[in-house]
């Protein structure tokens, strides 16, 4: 399935004819500099691509992710959700996209997350308890 949608667009950075270089005249907006960088079906999908950009420092938002949420039958109609970025980073964010799409970004399942920070922030310790 995933071969399909990637074939059609979906799920990914647009080919070359569907503006990969922001030239298509579909993808820019009126009085802005951003352009298309991907579709995605899926709102959930999208958000997390939109976060790989916004934490490599590419300014990046949505559009259409609110009404595909509503109502998820609209996603064909509609294109699903855009993924914008500014022109100028462009080409950083394809890069961004496609490390994610390779898996570059995936945590292994024995990967602890957010011990450390949680311990920091509530001020406690796992091993210096005052009530042992």
């Amino acid at each position: 399935m995933d071969k399909i949608l990637s074939a059609q667009g979906w799920n990914g950075t647009p080919d070359a004819g569907r503006s990969a270089l922001g030239t298509h005249d579909d993808a820019m907006l009126p009085g802005r500099d951003l352009v298309e960088v991907a579709r995605y079906l899926v709102p959930m999908e999208a958000r997390l691509a939109q976060g790989c950009l916004v934490a490599a420092g590419i300014p990046a938002v949505l559009a259409d992710e609110q009404l595909l949420q509503a109502n998820m039958l609209l996603a064909p109609a509609v294109g699903g959700v855009r993924i914008l970025v500014p022109q100028e980073h462009l080409q950083e964010s394809v890069s961004v996209l496609e490390a994610l799409k390779r898996g570059d970004f995936a945590l292994d399942e024995d990967t602890d997350v957010g011990s450390e920070d949680q311990e920091r922030l509530s001020g406690t310790s796992t091993g210096n308890s005052a009530h042992e």
